[in-house]
């Protein structure tokens, strides 16, 4: 078996896009919310929030859904 090398000071990447996009979204909804502007706009953030939220899960789950039998793809 071969051994891999590790360099235990390598940095992991973060998830800091996530939060920042969740902040953005949040103050989106919280404007169109205060003005109360319902409208073809509020329509596209919607999508784009759930358009948001399918991509985390993708990468949160590694694209598996969980009841699929294993090793089948």
């Amino acid at each position: 078996m071969t051994q891999i090398d590790h360099n235990p000071k390598e940095s992991r990447p973060t998830n800091m896009v996530w939060w920042v996009l969740a902040a953005v979204l949040l103050y989106c909804w919280g404007v169109f919310w205060y003005f109360g502007m319902v409208s073809w706009p509020s329509v596209a953030l919607g999508a784009f929030t759930a358009g948001v939220f399918v991509m985390w899960a993708i990468e949160i789950s590694g694209n598996k859904w969980p009841f699929s039998p294993p090793g089948r793809r």
